[in-house]
């Protein structure tokens, strides 16, 4: 008799068990269900919101804007560039900003093997991002750090100037410093102005040693 009620009590449990089971597991569809529809939902609305930002974002100065995410004053376009997708524009100091949705990796890559069939052009054209490639500043910019609409405002810019990109959720922003050439021939300068200013320092002192000179004779 106990034995009976042993095995009454053990079916039992394993019905229940059963039960419960089959009922998380529907409980898990239901919500898996739920969860599917709220998804979709909320990305009807952020992709209707975003059409919307897109049809009513217009960039009239792109120049000023990629200069204000660079943070660089940018004085205009030297170059637009399909293979590789590139746009480099010239700053202020001698500096170039290069935007980009190639990676570092990638551009480089692509750079190397066109820059490497022209070698006679290299005399003559500026590598884009210039001969040493390891002193120029990389960021990346891309909705999650530039702001919500960066994307949108991207693709409005490089519209404005007549550039079709294939993406522009995330861009990189090459800003390449000055050549040393440059900078010393910039050094240079300035100490010719300051001979000028010291031969002219000279020849007022001998004048005046000229003029007391006769005054006192």
């Amino acid at each position: 008799m106990i034995d009976f009620f042993a095995s009454v009590t053990v079916g039992l449990i394993i019905v229940m068990t059963l039960v419960i089971l089959y009922s998380n597991h529907r409980q898990a569809r239901v919500l898996n269900e739920m969860k599917h529809v709220v998804q979709n939902w909320v990305e009807a609305q952020i992709r209707d919101r975003r059409e919307a930002r897109l049809n009513k974002t217009k960039i009239d100065d792109p120049i000023k804007w990629f200069g204000k995410h660079a943070g660089l004053k940018l004085s205009d376009v030297q170059r637009k560039l399909e293979i590789p997708p590139a746009l480099e524009f010239l700053a202020q100091e001698g500096k170039r900003l290069v935007v980009s949705p190639l990676s570092p990796s990638q551009l480089r890559k692509e750079l190397r093997s066109i820059e490497s069939k022209k070698k006679n052009l290299r005399k003559l054209v500026e590598p884009l991002l210039g001969k040493e490639w390891k002193k120029v500043d990389v960021t990346e910019k891309n909705p999650a750090v530039s702001g919500e609409w960066f994307d949108i405002e991207a693709e409005a810019a490089a519209n404005t100037l007549q550039v079709k990109w294939k993406t522009y959720g995330r861009l990189w922003f090459y800003v390449i410093q000055p050549r040393t050439e440059e900078k010393e021939l910039l050094i240079s300068l300035d100490f010719s102005k300051h001979r000028k200013w010291v031969n002219t320092q000279k020849e007022k002192v001998v004048k005046w040693f000229k003029t007391r000179f006769i005054k006192s004779s």
